[in-house]
């Protein structure tokens, strides 16, 4: 239940964030065994709707690293980049730093780049791609912490729509 909490960490600032340009809403499963397509949704005055998984990475800021998530074995099934249907995809570091890609480019990173470490993490039920945190977030991401409203709206609206690649 650590982890739980601790993740959702990553989704308070987000939130916060995010609500400078639209009204913030929480996907929130029934129960915890229901899949979540997204974490957060926003709904933008214009009256598109962007949503975004988000992943607190508390880690990366001793090891330098970061982990994406693809399969859970308890459940024998794709979880994380694998399953969401988010069009965003936000990493939090520690510190607040929040990092901004789409899920698409993000996908495509993970298909063409061989990962440091392929591990088992969370209480066993997650394995996760390990990559070199600079390396990542220089090739795909945008830090969004530091935008003003108008510019997280530029950013968030001009984007493409991701691919949802679920089974």
């Amino acid at each position: 239940m650590a982890n739980f909490s601790k993740g959702k960490y990553g989704e308070r600032i987000t939130t916060e964030l995010l609500s400078k340009v639209g009204n913030c809403i929480h996907n929130k499963a029934g129960d915890i065994t229901q899949w979540k397509k997204y974490d957060l949704l926003v709904a933008l005055e214009n009256g598109d709707v962007v949503t975004f998984e988000v992943k607190y990475d508390r880690m990366a800021s001793w090891t330098k690293n970061i982990a994406i998530e693809y399969f859970n074995p308890k459940t024998n099934l794709p979880s994380g980049i694998e399953c969401t249907e988010a069009k965003f995809w936000l990493i939090v570091l520690n510190g607040g730093q929040i990092w901004l890609t789409t899920t698409e480019e993000l996908k495509k990173y993970v298909a063409d780049n061989t990962p440091k470490k392929d591990i088992l993490g969370g209480d066993n039920n997650s394995r996760m791609k390990i990559y070199s945190m600079n390396s990542l977030l220089n090739a795909i991401f945008t830090r969004i912490d530091q935008l003003n409203p108008e510019e997280l709206l530029q950013l968030i609206s001009q984007e493409g729509e991701a691919s949802h690649d679920c089974g």
